[in-house]
């Protein structure tokens, strides 16, 4: 489980002014988080699922726009660290 990453993610999306909630209305360490647990299991990296209201990706292109830079903003530090980390991991098509 990665809970310091994902209580990260979360701080940073609350921080440009998102509803952000982890494990809620349904949490992924109940098993709904089956394939990328499976897949990130199997190679070796954490794995974090990420739910975005349609109607946020879907409204006009400011709310798409405002979207798209929260969740960069959030992620930026954590993917940083996940390459940085990653280097002597072994690459291959399948864990792409």
């Amino acid at each position: 489980h990665h809970a310091d990453a994902a209580e990260a993610i979360r701080d940073g999306l609350l921080a440009t002014g998102f509803d952000c909630r982890l494990n809620e209305p349904y949490s992924g360490m109940d098993g709904f988080i089956d394939s990328a647990g499976r897949h990130g299991r199997a190679v070796d990296v954490p794995y974090l699922l990420l739910e975005v209201r349609s109607d946020l990706l879907v409204g006009g292109s400011f709310e798409r726009v405002r979207v798209r830079r929260a969740l960069l903003s959030a992620l930026g530090p954590y993917l940083s660290d996940l390459c940085a980390d990653d280097s002597s991991r072994p690459h291959s098509p399948s864990s792409a």
